[in-house]
């Protein structure tokens, strides 16, 4: 029994010794086991648990330990270095400027958007600044589109046409030769003079009835087969560039037209107003293409009255360059 006795004596007076006792600067005690000591930090475990585990607490924290064998360790408290204020940022800096293909702004370097008096200065919207630099990018872009359209129509030439050109109509299929003008720069006008040459006969010496055939001066035994289709027209209408070197023609016109037959003593009889002849419109459809300095023209059409006649035409002629951009 007093062996027992002097055996837990012993044990309980080393635990004793190898306690330590860490005072923070809270004033809190911990006893501890210390294992390792360094510049900055302890590591130690608590006497709760010796074999848990490792508890590091930095020297800033702690104002005294007191070890098991009696010495005592002081750490002294680190003094406070106080930090300079970082200066305030400033609010009239313009944004920095980026890299862009376009010219750039000079952006304001304030906007009277927020009077807080701060000092006398006002806060910059830098987002109304971003917007006024991409809307100004916009405006870049649509000036450079535009400049570049305007130089690609500008290097288009004037062009000036000259034609003769030949008609054929299929109703009564007569034979017609005239005349066409135009000009276009992306879009321009043209006339057209067409002049019948069928049996073409400048004067007729009388009138023929329609129906019954009856004639102030003829009866219908009086008259042969022989029938001239007298007819002259104008057209005028706009052509548009498709594409070198196609323009579209198109346009409408006046035509009179008439019918006379030839008797047998030479004169010449006039069919009397009606359907065989009459004032009538005309219209006419085409292309005219431009081949080094020629002018070819194809086309068809037409007149109205109470008989609707169809024809084709054919052209040919020169092709002048005028002054570029459409100018005279």
């Amino acid at each position: 029994m007093k062996r027992l006795v002097l055996v837990l004596f012993v044990i309980s007076a080393t635990l004793l010794h190898a306690a330590d006792i860490i005072i923070t600067r809270s004033s809190t005690k911990i006893n501890a086991i210390i294992e390792e000591v360094g510049t900055t930090s302890i590591k130690y475990r608590t006497t709760d648990n010796p074999k848990g585990p490792l508890v590091v607490l930095e020297t800033n924290q702690i104002a005294t330990i007191i070890y098991g064998n009696g010495e005592v360790q002081t750490f002294e408290e680190e003094p406070v270095v106080e930090q300079p204020a970082t200066p305030a940022p400033q609010t009239m800096s313009p944004l920095p400027q980026t890299m862009s293909p376009y010219p750039q702004t000079n952006y304001p370097s304030a906007y009277p958007q927020n009077n807080y008096g701060m000092g006398g200065y006002q806060f910059v919207d830098y987002k109304a600044i971003e917007q006024h630099r991409k809307d100004s990018i916009k405006d870049a872009q649509k000036a450079a589109k535009k400049a570049a359209f305007k130089a690609k129509v500008d290097a288009i030439p004037r062009k000036h046409f000259l034609l003769a050109n030949y008609t054929y109509t299929f109703g009564n299929k007569s034979h017609n030769v005239g005349l066409t003008y135009g000009w276009c720069h992306v879009a321009g006008v043209y006339v057209n003079a067409t002049l019948g040459v069928s049996g073409f006969h400048y004067k007729t010496d009388g009138f023929v009835g329609l129906d019954d055939w009856s004639s102030y001066y003829y009866s219908d035994r009086d008259l042969t087969n022989t029938h001239t289709t007298q007819r002259i027209s104008f057209n005028t209408g706009l052509m548009v560039r498709l594409g070198c070197p196609l323009y579209f023609m198109g346009g409408v016109g006046y035509c009179y037209h008439t019918l006379a037959y030839k008797a047998t003593n030479g004169d010449w009889m006039k069919v009397r107003n009606g359907s065989e002849s009459n004032n009538a419109m005309t219209y006419q459809v085409g292309l005219l293409a431009d081949i080094k300095g020629f002018s070819l023209m194809a086309s068809f059409g037409g007149y109205v009255y109470e008989k609707h006649q169809l024809e084709v035409s054919i052209g040919i002629g020169c092709a002048i360059n005028g002054k570029k951009g459409g100018k005279k």
